[in-house]
């Protein structure tokens, strides 16, 4: 009842032996439905939770978050673009323009780009601070990364439309 109660989009149950297997099909016979991943530790409370991130686990998982994030805010970039609606747009002029009009509501910037063009880049990222647009610098390494690469590294989703 408390997991439900929480909503958290992941959660981590661990514990030692088959504490977390028995809590697993405990759940499965209640026919809960939660994002859980289950987890082997070797202790209980602070030293269990300590085992999980040395482990790397708790890192896993944000990182997985963060990148289910970018993917779907650069799949609703690509499908803003196939409608166009107007409401998303690329490359530094752009972009920049966005900003400048208060339009831009997320801005996603490639790690390359940013690292090519670090002055221009940043200048428009303090502006799109300034207007409370939220920033994401995405990793080249990754599928959403690579696609946004294809849209000359720089895109945003707008709050409104700035016409055609």
């Amino acid at each position: 009842k408390k997991l439900l109660e929480i909503n958290a989009q992941k959660n981590i149950i661990a514990g030692p032996g088959f504490t977390a297997k028995k809590f697993q099909k405990y759940l499965q016979e209640k026919n809960v439905k939660l994002n859980i991943l289950f987890e082997k530790t070797n202790s209980v409370g602070a030293t269990g939770l300590n085992e999980l991130i040395k482990a790397g686990i708790i890192e896993k998982v944000s990182k997985e978050d963060a990148l289910s994030k970018e993917n779907k805010i650069v799949g609703e970039i690509f499908t803003e673009l196939a409608k166009n609606s107007g409401l998303a747009l690329y490359g530094l002029n752009k972009v920049k323009n966005a900003v400048q009009n208060n339009a831009a509501r997320e801005i996603l910037v490639t790690d390359e780009l940013l690292l090519e063009k670090r002055k221009e880049v940043e200048e428009i990222l303090e502006l799109a601070e300034s207007i409370a647009a939220v920033i994401h610098i995405v990793s080249i390494e990754h599928e959403a990364g690579k696609n946004l690469q294809s849209l000359e590294g720089i895109a945003c989703l707008l709050r409104f439309s700035l016409g055609k």
